[in-house]
């Protein structure tokens, strides 16, 4: 683009820069794709980057409440809790007996 703005363009089959008149139109072409380029693009990559990072740190929160959820499944997280305050204790007075009743 820098080349289009001195009258300039790269000749492709020769591998030189020629000198060349470019109409209204090519150069009006030219300073709106230099516009997007310049203004355009840094913010494109700054909505990007912004997102990502957002979303990076969604899926990091969602896999740590996968974990625990996973890990209060799968471990005795119960049984743990009632030992430790002694509650899993039977009673003294109950037992169980069989009786015999003839039919």
């Amino acid at each position: 683009l820098v080349l289009l703005f001195r009258g300039r363009k790269h000749n492709v089959l020769r591998s030189r820069v020629d000198h060349h008149n470019f109409d209204l139109d090519q150069l009006l072409m030219g300073a709106m794709l230099l516009c997007m380029s310049v203004f355009l693009l840094p913010s494109v990559f700054m909505f990007h980057a912004c997102f990502s990072a957002a979303r990076l740190v969604v899926v990091f929160v969602y896999s740590l409440a996968a974990l625990l959820v996973f890990n209060l499944n799968h471990l005795p997280a119960t049984l743990l809790l009632l030992g430790s305050c002694g509650c899993l204790k039977w009673p003294r007075e109950a037992t169980l007996s069989l009786s015999h009743h003839p039919a």
